[in-house]
């Protein structure tokens, strides 16, 4: 056996066959045309065909239009409806092909895929099987998930993948990333993208020359207003940029259209330049309605107002005073100081410190076991589903290579095991933004000691801003809990066509 067909026939599985024989979900498949069907390799093809003979009915495999690798013909199911694998006997649910079948099945309930917007082939779990949505949360699932990431991080995974490419798939709603596959990406051309005339992408080359323009802008002390808070979002949008005699725009790219996602960077803003970030937008999105400047603070409303926008209301930020959430001291206080007791006593002794390289793995796990956690109790909420997902890309991006030298990042250490963690950044040297926190739901005050602690540490800082609450009416009431000293506004200006 060569070290392909043993990657191939060694990968590690951790669902137990009883498990299997119970499920009404592998191997079937509502339609015949956008199946989540497996994808064979030339080399897993062959192995189908020597055995052939030893099969109590033929297998098909159809190969797949361009490309050298092949996919499993679907058969009508016998007693219901929808179709099954040729491969799969209804009888006795078992797999006639099971020894030799390819990396695609025995990957399942895990599965490679891209994210529609993003261009790094993923490794992510299909939460419809059953056998996920009892042991997401348990640690032989975490610690499997740790062993199939360096698995399929071997130098031989990329000749796998170079030789069966659509065995990254597309990406379908049920699907919750785990981790970005580098094998992968080293194997599979990057989709094509264009660039519009007129706009260059933002590369970390262009970084200090758009901190430059920021900085010689009047301060913005939102957390959407500066080009680092958006660089941890760029495997779901495009980031451009366009330089003007009087200004530096910065754009973002969606598959619905461009938008900026703050007003235009000039040392002294003016409706012409206004203006003229208007026509770029109209220009790019050929009259869409999707066209928006965001992220307008208090101080521009009425300069966008005098050059003819209409401004819309956005979520507004939290600001607290540092001070009032370093101590939690008197009466209205008294529940949050109640909720850091009670996880002080559970966990014990603990450290918060800096977090480190070698942190990535416990703070990817923490991920799994909220997204997990998290999506099964809203089985039916798309829009918590989507948050979920997308949170994914931010944590990776802010854990794995942050851009900027002025992220914060902290962790909360029990008896040797990472708890929690929290993210931010300055956006002024007065004001701290929080960017994102995650913690183990299953010790209650935790996130509350987790944020007294950060705050604490952030002592140079008069004032830190939380964000927004999201629509989310369980974050809306965290967060007024909190006792903000202040809103801060937020509008998004647009014009009709």
């Amino acid at each position: 056996m060569d070290s392909l067909d043993a990657f191939i026939q060694q990968l590690p599985q951790i669902v137990p066959e009883s498990w299997c024989f119970d499920c009404r979900i592998c191997c079937r498949f509502p339609d015949s045309e956008k199946a989540q069907t497996p994808v064979w390799s030339g080399r897993e093809a062959a192995w189908v065909n020597e055995s052939a003979h030893r099969l109590p009915t033929p297998l098909k495999l159809k190969p797949v239009p361009g490309l050298p690798v092949f996919t499993p013909q679907l058969n009508p199911c016998s007693h219901s409806g929808g179709f099954h694998c040729s491969a799969f006997e209804e009888s006795s649910k078992k797999c006639l092909i099971h020894s030799i079948k390819p990396l695609d099945c025995r990957l399942y309930p895990f599965v490679m895929t891209r994210h529609p917007s993003g261009s790094e082939p993923l490794l992510a779990i299909d939460m419809k099987c059953p056998y996920i949505q009892a042991s997401m949360k348990e640690p032989a699932m975490a610690a499997y998930i740790h062993t199939l990431i360096n698995y399929l991080e071997q130098t031989v995974a990329a000749d796998y993948f170079s030789s069966n490419p659509a065995v990254v798939g597309d990406w379908w709603p049920e699907y919750l990333p785990v981790a970005w596959i580098q094998s992968a990406s080293s194997a599979l051309p990057l989709p094509a993208v264009s660039v519009p005339e007129g706009l260059q992408p933002v590369l970390n080359s262009d970084l200090p020359l758009i901190r430059k323009a920021e900085a010689d802008s009047a301060e913005n002390h939102l957390s959407g207003g500066t080009v680092d808070a958006w660089i941890p979002w760029t495997d779901l949008i495009s980031l451009y940029w366009m330089k003007k005699p009087d200004g530096l725009f910065v754009f973002a790219r969606q598959a619905g259209g461009f938008f900026m996602p703050f007003p235009p960077l000039a040392e002294t803003l003016s409706p012409p330049i206004l203006n003229e970030a208007w026509v770029q937008l109209n220009r790019l999105n050929s009259g869409n309605a999707v066209s928006r400047i965001e992220g307008v603070s208090e101080q521009q409303k009425s300069l966008f107002e005098k050059a003819g926008f209409s401004l819309r209301a956005s979520e507004s930020d939290y600001c607290y005073l540092r001070s009032d959430l370093a101590d939690l001291s008197g009466d209205r206080y008294h529940s949050h100081r109640g909720m850091i007791n009670q996880a002080s006593k559970m966990i014990g002794e603990y450290r918060f410190r800096p977090l480190t390289p070698g942190d990535f793995n416990s703070c990817a796990e923490l991920y799994w076991r909220w997204a997990a956690d998290s999506y099964l109790k809203h089985p039916e909420q798309d829009e918590t589903h989507r948050m979920i997902r997308d949170s994914f890309f931010f944590h990776q991006r802010l854990l794995k290579a942050p851009t900027a030298e002025d992220w914060v990042a902290y962790g909360l250490e029990a008896d040797g095991k990472l708890l929690g963690y929290t993210i931010g950044r300055p956006l002024s040297d007065e004001l701290f933004c929080i960017y994102t926190e995650m913690t183990d739901r299953t010790i209650p005050g935790l996130s509350a000691l987790i944020f007294r602690e950060f705050c604490r540490t952030q002592n140079q800082f008069t004032w830190i801003n939380t964000m927004g609450d999201s629509g989310l009416e369980g974050l809306k009431q965290s967060k007024e809990s909190y006792h903000p000293a202040r809103m801060i506004p937020c509008w998004t200006a647009y014009k009709k066509f």
